[in-house]
């Protein structure tokens, strides 16, 4: 079986969430020592989704599953076939940015993960949308069009 068939199909933001986890962890870092076991995985999984979900064509941005095709149709989306679109909406990227900021927060793990955060700094700004008033954040990246705000 192929490494690939082992990835679900799915909008990333589910692999994030299992990264978020180790905050709590940290939170009680005096309480008790940070698992190595779980930072390997949360930092095997957070290298996975850069590797498989980044898009490269659009610095900064991501996938919403992969492997991802152009040509597919999502059939769990708003209960009928939906396209796939060239890049995720907002509410998973900022799940890949606050799983950034968790690893930030690890001892000796600072330096690693701030080449990260800059990355999605340039990726969270393609959605800001300055053309209407008060300026906003979209839900979608203006480059491609102009859809609802936060």
């Amino acid at each position: 079986m192929h490494r690939e068939d082992l990835l679900p199909r799915s909008i990333f933001c589910i692999l994030v969430g299992c990264i978020m986890c180790i905050g709590i962890n940290n939170a009680n870092a005096q309480k008790q020592p940070l698992s190595k076991e779980y930072l390997h995985r949360a930092e095997k999984m957070y290298g996975d989704i850069w590797e498989h979900y980044r898009v490269p064509a659009y610095n900064g941005l991501f996938w919403e599953y992969f492997p991802s095709s152009k040509n597919d149709t999502l059939d769990y989306f708003q209960g009928g076939k939906v396209k796939v679109q060239d890049v995720s909406f907002l509410w998973p990227f900022t799940g890949v940015l606050s799983a950034t900021n968790v690893l930030l927060k690890i001892p000796g793990e600072r330096k690693k993960y701030l080449t990260y955060l800059d990355s999605l700094v340039t990726g969270v700004e393609k959605y800001k949308d300055s053309t209407r008033s008060p300026t906003g954040y979209q839900a979608y990246p203006t480059q491609f069009k102009k859809i609802d705000r936060l």
